[in-house]
């Protein structure tokens, strides 16, 4: 009956299935954010955001720890708007909507490793989970911290294949980086060594117990004798 419409349809398919899941649920999550960018005012984080970022611009570091405690986010902000010439909140809005995208494509390319044969259904839902897209619209410092910790889980799943330092310490800087947009994020770092205290090979576990967790507890033994 719409013979022009099944074609266009068979084209999109055929165009999804050319990118990739996880490059769709990239390229779906930031048409998303664009949209949901264009409505709504901005929320109380990301004015306090804001106006740290412009603190920074004026006063660098000092000035921008005294407008928020935690001003990793306000000074990023600042840089990429040295840089590309927009506006702070543009900024703002410019890292959350990459850093959004960037966390849906890392859990979906998670996913294709447990469940690939449902691998496009797990990219749908991605993109319609409510508790994703019903903030899209404000400036969050989660946004950065989710996909420094999808980036870590990816990393740490492509590493239990073949344990190599270089990867361990991927897996851990980018824990740290997450912990600059939110701190709770070390929580993580307990979890991986668990992980694989109990998953690991018996002939293995202390060799991947040293290279996943041996860098975190220097630094935790470091802190507790300063």
């Amino acid at each position: 009956m719409f013979p022009g419409l099944g074609k266009l349809f068979s084209r999109a398919t055929a165009a999804f299935e050319a990118i990739g899941p996880a490059a769709t649920a990239f390229l779906g999550s930031l048409l998303l954010s664009l949209i949901a960018t264009q409505q709504g005012t901005l929320n109380r984080d990301g004015m306090w955001y804001v106006e740290a970022a412009g603190a920074f611009l004026e006063g660098g570091f000092s000035a921008a720890n005294e407008s928020y405690f935690w001003p990793f986010l306000p000074i990023l902000m600042a840089m990429v708007s040295q840089v590309t010439g927009l506006g702070l909140e543009g900024s703002g809005h410019l890292l959350n909507g990459l850093f959004m995208a960037g966390a849906c494509a890392l859990l979906v390319a998670s996913a294709s490793r447990m469940f690939p044969e449902a691998i496009w259904y797990i990219c749908l839902v991605i993109l319609a989970l409510p508790g994703f897209n019903g903030y899209r619209s404000e400036l969050l410092r989660e946004y950065g911290c989710w996909f420094f910790v999808m980036l870590s889980f990816w990393l740490a799943m492509r590493w239990s294949d073949a344990p190599r330092w270089p990867s361990a310490l991927a897996i851990q800087l980018s824990l740290v980086a997450a912990a600059l947009f939110r701190p709770e994020a070390l929580a993580f770092f307990p979890a991986l060594i668990l992980w694989q205290l109990f998953q690991a090979p018996s002939d293995e576990r202390w060799r991947r117990f040293l290279m996943i967790g041996g860098l975190p507890l220097l630094g935790l033994a470091t802190l507790l004798a300063l």
